[in-house]
């Protein structure tokens, strides 16, 4: 049974990395990077598998514009705290090597899965006291001065490690909730930091890999005993973007029960996860 249920998992997390055909959406005008959506289509084309994000890309002939949103509370919680890392390939597949991080993975104060925890049991323990918007905003004093830099992944001319959401480099980074409280996350990224050079007719024709990998997420401490037995753990990191938030921590190890070191349910979609496009910008 312990055999199928790894199997089980091990094939979600494979069909997460599969990489899909998509295009990317001509805009005529630079996309203001402020954390709003007023550019953004209602309707984002693309999911992010075990995260509860959807996503949308569009390009000019100059930059690469990505939004991120996230409308239930957990998922808020996830991105802010376990961070998201952009992975662009130029070749057109899955290599992790050029990149981004923001939000970035925090790796203090007890770990993003408590705090996700905390968002859920609140409004149990306070009854219908505890609104939507005071979850969201809780979540927000959690994280307001902890998101303020992207970290840069060996992206072509830049050595700094981290940088702020606005920078000499134009790569821009700016997040915010909307009045039905919807985090909305923007990124602007050259396509001559992605290239090494200002994009040709020659790189708009070929596919560019793009990846998106949601950090792992800590398992909510639990008290007084919890599974013994050797366990396994992964470690993400990642970096942010605009308003400025973050978490971070290692998920508990797995016991052959099907459960984390600490006693609590494994879920598969605690881990790592990745969403993988072949992208084809469009050119005019």
């Amino acid at each position: 049974m312990k055999y199928i249920f790894l199997f089980a998992v091990a094939i979600s997390m494979s069909l997460t990395a599969t990489a899909q055909d998509a295009m990317s959406v001509w805009t005529d005008q630079p996309i203001a990077i402020d954390g709003k959506a007023n550019e953004w289509p209602a309707f984002f084309r693309f999911y992010a598998p075990g995260t509860k994000f959807q996503f949308d890309v569009l390009n000019d002939k100059t930059n690469l514009y990505v939004c991120v949103r996230a409308t239930e509370v957990d998922a808020q919680a996830r991105l802010m705290h376990s961070g998201l890392t952009l992975w662009f390939d130029v070749s057109g597949k899955k290599k992790q090597k050029t990149g981004l991080s923001f939000p970035v993975k925090l790796e203090h104060g007890g770990g993003e899965g408590a705090i996700v925890e905390t968002t859920r049991s609140r409004g149990q323990d306070n009854g219908a006291g505890q609104s939507l918007r005071n979850r969201v905003n809780r979540l927000r004093e959690r994280v307001l001065l902890s998101q303020s830099m992207i970290k840069p992944i060996s992206l072509p001319g830049i050595s700094d490690q981290m940088l702020p959401l606005t920078n000499s480099n134009g790569l821009t980074v700016a997040y915010g909730w909307d009045s039905l409280d919807i985090l909305f996350v923007e990124y602007q990224v050259p396509l001559a930091l992605i290239y090494g050079h200002p994009a040709t007719a020659d790189d708009m024709k070929k596919p560019l890999g793009f990846g998106l990998v949601s950090g792992a997420m800590d398992a909510p401490e639990r008290h007084g005993g919890g599974g013994g037995g050797g366990g396994m753990g992964n470690n993400a990191g990642m970096s942010g973007s605009g308003s400025g938030r973050g978490m971070g921590g290692r998920p508990g190890g797995m016991t052959g029960q099907g459960q984390t070191m600490n006693g609590s349910a494994y879920d598969p979609n605690n881990a790592e996860q990745k969403t993988w496009l072949k992208l084809h910008l469009e050119s005019k």
